[in-house]
């Protein structure tokens, strides 16, 4: 009020606001105690607080040192005043300019303090309004370096730098990944799409609710440990969470108790490209009559049981109940009571998957099924170097009712103990599958090397799972595996997962060798048998390798064995093979082996 008289006044904010009821306008005002400090002069609303200059105020004797009141909204037509800020001198008039921003922080100008580095020049203070967050740990209030810039996406006062976590659904950004899930959106699976920075995320996370975790760069996966409670990732009842790209590792080490990776009652998990590495626990365990649970592309590598807990045990998952599907998985140098997969009471699929130097004490080395509940088929999988300390165990153990087992096109290879060991007298349905020494009864199944391209090996470490280990399980071409599985039992079988007819490295299958004779069920093209399908025959206008005598278009040691086995030989000799008849006069000699000589090595 009089703001332009030469006598200095009280001053008052009007503030006038339309009342619904008596459908008119009423005047609310808020006026100080102190007379002659020009209260008003300045006034800015921001939210739900109000800052008011008083530059005249007279603060303990000093004359227009100034004064900002504070004031903050308590209903309608009223407001609180909360704090003041005062004048340290004379003239300073305190009050005289001011700005909200609308991270409530409080900006006023002191023209003519003697604060300032020079004479007349002047300062402007900021002040922040609230309890002073600061994420980074830099000194500066958050919302101060974001007025000055600092990016805050999601405006939640918070810096992006103290948020990594986001929400690729909504565009909001989260500390942590527990807050990300709580916050998702709650409705039907898929759910809201959460991505990992890469780097190493140590929590519990508990989703009740239906979610994505993705790695933000699949080409530099996140690393999720193990939290508080032993667990990364536990699903609940009614959620569908779903993982992609990630890598599980045990992470804070908890006395007495196991650590794991992923844990669900009565939900559905869906896990595609992610590992599990390092365990002392279950890496996955699943359990409820509604559970499901889907394992893509996934590697379970060297995880081991503490020998302290006891029990039927398996290292990698344990499904009670439910549904369970694995598609293109390795396991390798697990270690553990049991198998690294046990189920009890559970329906599901294992296929095209790799079960390679893992141990157990007792019961099984790869796939323990314990009840004759359990219902589970079993269709190219490669088990390999599996160890079971129990002589009456084996690479696979079933308990239950055999004709509820199917086992087809697998390939079963120096594996401690039986390949399959069964207690019902009954023989279950293992078909078509490759045995190293005595074939198991049953259909297509046959005994022999497997021949792989490069048998495994644990290294000099002598420890499977670790850096060192080298081989390629796919068979030679020239292997008894090659076109010997039955393509309609895995398509039958494999056909209820809908994740895609292809083997473990990613390969369609069905593609028949053309140089090798077809031994099994032909249905859509014969497929191998084993996890991996022998490399396509690559058409000889296509193959830079001249000498290529095997049709992988390479030239190695497996094309010398085979001239070796043709050379000196001519046309109308059953040895005789045109293929290595360079020079095309009829006979292989000494000509041809120059040939050959001079493409060795050649690959494509």
């Amino acid at each position: 009020d009089n703001l332009n008289s030469t006598i200095p006044q009280t001053g008052s904010i009007d503030r006038f606001y339309y009342d619904s009821q008596s459908q008119g306008w009423t005047k609310a005002s808020v006026t100080p105690t102190n007379p002659l400090a020009h209260y008003g002069t300045t006034v800015e609303i921001s939210n739900n607080i109000m800052a008011v200059g008083a530059p005249d105020d007279t603060i303990g004797g000093a004359a227009q040192a100034g004064r900002v009141h504070l004031y903050e909204r308590t209903g309608l037509d009223s407001w609180s005043l909360t704090t003041t800020y005062v004048g340290n001198e004379a003239g300073e008039r305190v009050g005289q300019t001011l700005a909200l921003s609308k991270n409530d922080i409080l900006y006023f100008g002191l023209p003519d303090t003697d604060d300032a580095p020079s004479a007349d020049v002047g300062i402007v203070f900021p002040v922040y309004l609230g309890d002073c967050p600061d994420c980074n740990a830099d000194g500066l209030p958050d919302n101060i370096q974001i007025d000055a810039g600092a990016t805050d996406v999601d405006a939640d006062g918070i810096l992006d730098e103290c948020e990594p976590i986001q929400n690729a659904t909504t565009g909001t950004l989260h500390a942590t990944i527990q807050n990300a899930v709580d916050e998702a959106v709650v409705g039907p699976a898929p759910g809201d799409r959460i991505l990992l920075p890469s780097t190493t995320h140590t929590e519990y996370v508990r989703a009740d609710r239906s979610v994505r975790l993705d790695a933000a760069d699949p080409l530099d996966r996140p690393v999720f440990a193990s939290g508080d409670l032993g667990t990364c990732l536990f699903a609940y009842p009614g959620s569908t969470v779903a993982i992609e790209d990630i890598d599980f590792v045990k992470g804070i080490e908890l006395p007495s108790q196991p650590e794991s990776g992923l844990g669900g009652y009565n939900a559905t998990i869906i896990a595609r490209r992610c590992s599990f590495t390092g365990f002392d626990g279950k890496a996955c365990e699943l359990s409820g009559p509604q559970m499901t649970a889907y394992f893509a592309e996934c590697d379970f590598i060297a995880n081991i049981w503490d020998d302290t807990f006891t029990g039927r045990t398996p290292t990698c998952i344990q499904m009670g109940e439910g549904f369970l599907s694995v598609k293109r998985c390795r396991f390798i140098g697990n270690d553990g009571r049991t198998a690294p997969i046990l189920t009890f009471v559970a329906q599901g699929l294992i296929s095209d998957s790799l079960f390679l130097g893992n141990n157990a004490d007792i019961w099984a080395s790869a796939i323990d099924i314990s009840t004759s509940l359990d219902e589970i088929d079993i269709a190219n999988c490669t088990f390999l170097h599996n160890t079971v300390g129990d002589p009456a165990g084996g690479a696979i153990n079933y308990q239950g009712d055999a004709s509820l087992l199917a086992v087809a096109n697998c390939i079963f290879a120096d594996n401690e103990h039986a390949d399959i060991r069964v207690d019902d007298p009954a023989d279950p349905s293992v078909t078509y599958c490759l045995f190293e020494t005595t074939a198991f009864t049953g259909t297509g199944n046959i005994a022999g090397d497997p021949m792989f391209l490069a048998p495994p090996d644990p290294g000099p470490d002598m420890t499977w799972g670790t850096a060192d280990d080298t081989g390629d399980p796919t068979p030679w071409i020239m292997s008894p595996a090659i076109d010997a599985g039955d393509s309609l039992a895995y398509f039958d079988l494999t056909a209820t997962t809908a994740i895609g007819s292809t083997d473990l490295a990613g390969a369609n299958r069905g593609t028949p060798a053309d140089n090798y004779p077809d031994t099994g069920v032909v249905f859509f093209g014969v497929i191998d048998i084993g996890a991996l399908e022998a490399p396509a025959d690559t058409p000889a206008s296509e193959c830079p390798c001249v000498a290529n005598l095997d049709a992988t278009c390479s030239t190695n040691v497996l094309d010398f064995a085979l001239f070796t086995q043709t050379f000196g030989s001519m046309t109308g000799d059953p040895e005789y093979d045109p293929a290595a008849d360079f020079d095309d006069d009829g006979v292989i000699t000494v000509l041809d082996f120059g040939v050959f000589a001079a493409d060795f090595g050649c690959t494509p």
